[in-house]
């Protein structure tokens, strides 16, 4: 019997650039890119492994072809990586903490 979808909210796909800063005392950033988000969640693809448990500041770049750039911001957690098969990259998917906030690009 296939196994059924256990997500609670559903999954868009989105490829864009965001910026990821690990918020347990490494003040190191990093440049991703998304691979899909939800309400709670986004799954980034990443050259990098993140351990599960990290806590992570996000800043999701968007470019709409009409309008000016801007910034969705928040907070999240690492729950899950996965090594791509075809390619040195990880899957990690984040568990958000709360929404995101909307901010215009400066």
């Amino acid at each position: 019997m296939p196994q059924q979808e256990r997500r609670e909210h559903p999954r868009y796909t989105v490829r864009v650039p965001v910026s990821v800063r690990v918020s347990n005392g490494d003040s190191r950033e990093m440049s991703v890119e998304s691979e899909n988000v939800s309400w709670d969640g986004i799954l980034l693809s990443s050259t990098s492994r993140m351990p599960e448990g990290t806590t992570l500041g996000l800043v999701v770049v968007i470019q709409p072809a009409t309008a000016p750039q801007f910034r969705l911001i928040g907070k999240g957690k690492v729950v899950r990586v996965e090594q791509q098969s075809s390619a040195a990259k990880f899957f990690i998917a984040i568990r958000c903490n709360a929404s995101f906030h909307f901010s215009k690009k400066d």
